[in-house]
């Protein structure tokens, strides 16, 4: 009984991952808005170059295509697991292609021996899609699942019923509704160079790590199956969510800078 159970807890939790959209477009977009104001002369002039309607208006792309057959084997990469400690587990996500860490690797790879692998500009320019959305999924307090519960259950939220995880992905389109992604990442650049070195540090598994302990906060607001949220949920998880965001738009903006800047 238990061994069925906990197929049908993993199926549920494929099933729930077909429509994901970490932060949504505006959470995608500032992540990406505020990656570019950290840029130096050359990875800037390079982005431009590849993405003249620029970079943001890319940033969710990935989500967009995620089920094309083409690329269905990125589908994996917009999230990742943790145990009830909060610790990073890589291992409940393997056996469906890997998660975020796995997705950042593959397109790291990619960028920095692109000379050496001859990519073309369309090939680079997936790469850069998929490093600018995984980025973003990464930090999004949603997409750190507690394995093998996950954070999609049902809920009511203001009267109206939902998931969690869909109320925690629209945060940063509630917080920043009546500003432009450019604004809002501008109003979150506030870190010094030397806290923009420190967080930058580290691998990509160190970051999913941090990432995780700040998903806690999700769980001390609505703990597991909470049936109905905390009616100021928003307000509580903003301050990690602009973390996250900030974090977020810091780490992808030095990837571009050691990928392009030279």
């Amino acid at each position: 009984m238990k061994s069925l159970r906990y197929i049908i807890l993993c199926a549920a939790a494929l099933a729930a991952c077909q429509n994901l959209g970490a932060w949504g477009s505006t959470g995608h977009k500032i992540v990406a808005e505020l990656a570019l104001r950290q840029l130096g002369t050359g990875a800037s002039a390079r982005i431009s170059a590849l993405f003249p309607d620029g970079l943001a208006e890319e940033a969710s792309w990935a989500d967009q295509h995620r089920h094309d057959e083409e690329y269905a084997f990125t589908d994996s990469y917009h999230t990742m697991a943790m145990n009830h400690d909060y610790a990073y587990d890589p291992g409940w996500r393997m056996w469906r292609g890997g998660d975020c860490v796995t997705g950042l690797h593959f397109v790291d790879y990619n960028l920095r021996y692109r000379s050496r692998l001859d990519l073309t500009d369309s090939v680079l320019i997936f790469n850069i899609r998929m490093l600018v959305h995984i980025v973003g999924d990464m930090h999004c307090l949603a997409h750190g699942y507690i394995m093998p519960e996950e954070n999609h259950w049902d809920c009511t939220f203001e009267s109206e019923t939902t998931t969690y995880h869909t109320v925690v992905d629209k945060i940063p389109s509630r917080i920043y509704k009546k500003v432009t992604a450019a604004d809002a990442a501008a109003s979150l650049d506030t870190y010094t160079d030397s806290q923009k070195q420190e967080c930058c540090s580290g691998s990509f598994e160190d970051w999913a790590q941090e990432c995780c302990l700040r998903d806690k906060v999700m769980y001390e607001v609505n703990p597991l199956y909470t049936a109905e949220l905390a009616p100021d949920t928003i307000e509580r998880l903003t301050p990690a969510a602009q973390e996250a965001l900030r974090v977020s738009g810091y780490r992808l903006g030095f990837l571009l800078n050691k990928y392009f800047n030279n």
